[in-house]
């Protein structure tokens, strides 16, 4: 058992005795911690009582240490040591030797967009890490972040938390996507001709309108959806076999352009400028390894 509970060493006794050790002279150890020789003698009293032993004994040279005090001085350094490295520091991550398998939340498009260039990035600096994609709920992603289910979370904008830290990865504008061998040919739409056109919409429920229907009403207009798929993936090679138009996010069809022979317009509306973001629980804002990833995606962003 303890002679005393930790709870009741002060942590100015512990650097006045390293004072004490490594000076062994009373004055010059009040002078290195910055108190007086009275402070110093009184603490010198008080660590003999602590350790049950003199510590410091006068020789024919001057003062000595004790057998026991001569047993703490490398203890005592590495513990002191520790605690300054534990409040001046931010603990390490190596990338370059790091295990860590990171959990990621992401719109499909998204991961599409930033999966490519991060894992070439990782494969260069980081080839032990691991990363799970899961799929993006914009409604339960705070939640699995407060309970560490994910580490990052990628896509629209999250319900407003104050647990929740978000930050812009990218600016997205929408563009009219067909195939090159769309009977309209090509060149910008009209208003009338996007109209009367057949639409895709992605719709993860396989129901409700978009922001493009939003706008449409806001002018009495509306378009005529004839297919809606649930994920961003599946509606490159659906326009490529067919006629239908499909409003997307320019980062959506960025990798299928070339792939399914399609063809990038103008919307001939205005529509919002929606943005990307990357999420991530407030907890975990200065953890050294999401650091490293968030500035990884970001640097993602800027290859594609």
């Amino acid at each position: 058992m303890p002679r005393r509970p930790l709870s009741t060493i002060n942590l100015n006794q512990l650097l006045a005795l390293d004072a004490l050790l490594t000076e062994v002279n009373v004055t010059r150890a009040a002078q290195r911690v910055g108190v007086t020789q009275s402070s110093m003698s009184h603490s010198l009293r008080a660590l003999r009582e602590l350790f049950e032993d003199e510590l410091l004994v006068r020789g024919r040279e001057g003062m000595q240490l004790t057998a026991k005090a001569e047993a703490l001085v490398g203890p005592l350094h590495r513990t002191l040591r520790a605690l300054q490295q534990l409040v001046d520091e931010d603990p390490e991550f190596e990338p370059a030797t790091s295990q860590r398998e990171f959990r990621i939340s992401s719109a499909d498009f998204a991961a599409a967009l930033v999966l490519p260039p991060l894992l070439a990035a990782l494969e260069r600096t980081a080839p032990g890490v691991r990363l799970v994609l899961r799929p993006l709920d914009v409604r339960g992603t705070a939640l699995a972040l407060e309970r560490e289910h994910l580490d990052l979370a990628i896509g629209p904008p999250l319900p407003e938390t104050v647990s929740v830290i978000e930050e812009t990865l990218l600016t997205e504008r929408y563009v009219c996507v067909t195939r090159r061998a769309h009977p309209r040919g090509a060149g910008p739409w009209t208003l009338d001709e996007y109209c009367a056109a057949r639409h895709l919409l992605v719709s993860p429920t396989g129901s409700g309108t978009g922001v493009v229907d939003d706008a449409l009403e806001a002018l009495g207009r509306r378009r005529d959806v004839v297919c809606r798929v649930a994920s961003f993936l599946s509606a490159p090679p659906v326009v490529a076999e067919s006629d239908v138009v499909w409003t997307a996010l320019e980062s959506a069809v960025r990798g299928s352009v070339a792939r399914f022979a399609l063809t990038v317009t103008d919307v001939p509306l205005e529509l919002p400028t929606p943005e990307v973001r990357l999420a991530w629980h407030r907890r975990f804002d200065r953890d050294p390894a999401l650091m490293w990833l968030r500035a990884l995606l970001h640097a993602a962003v800027r290859a594609t």
